[in-house]
């Protein structure tokens, strides 16, 4: 991000000039961050001590059972850096789900990052029909 920043005084003329921002800042401008909340399910052996760690490395608030709420920082896609991150900080097995809802564009979406959807207890009692894992909300 380029900054150019004049000063002028009343009558017109240049006081002063800021440059650009330092590399290493235009570096770090380039990342994105998102309110995320994450919803994870991770089995009675689950690495829940890996997922504690790194939630509270993210500053998460708790919004229930599993559910936290926080600020995320990424580069590129939200969804692809949230899934390595995650992998790289706690031990899961192939049981192990892990839930996103998130702003992208102006909508709100969730999809699993880590697992896949699997039968809700209460399934058959309604009349729904099945969704994609990946849905907007709006």
């Amino acid at each position: 991000m380029v900054e150019n920043v004049w000063i002028i005084a009343a009558a017109g003329y240049q006081i002063s000039h800021t440059s650009e921002a330092p590399l290493s800042q235009k570096r770090k401008d380039k990342r994105m961050n998102s309110l995320i909340w994450l919803s994870f399910d991770l089995g009675v052996s689950g690495d829940y001590e890996g997922m504690y760690s790194w939630l509270d490395n993210h500053e998460a608030k708790e919004c229930g059972s599993s559910v936290a709420c926080f600020s995320f920082s990424y580069d590129g896609d939200l969804a692809k850096s949230l899934k390595t991150e995650i992998e790289n900080a706690v031990s899961l097995n192939n049981r192990s789900r892990v839930y996103v809802v998130y702003r992208d564009e102006k909508k709100l979406k969730g999809r699993y990052v880590i697992g896949r959807r699997k039968s809700a207890p209460w399934g058959g009692y309604g009349t729904q029909e099945e969704h994609d894992d990946e849905q907007d909300f709006q």
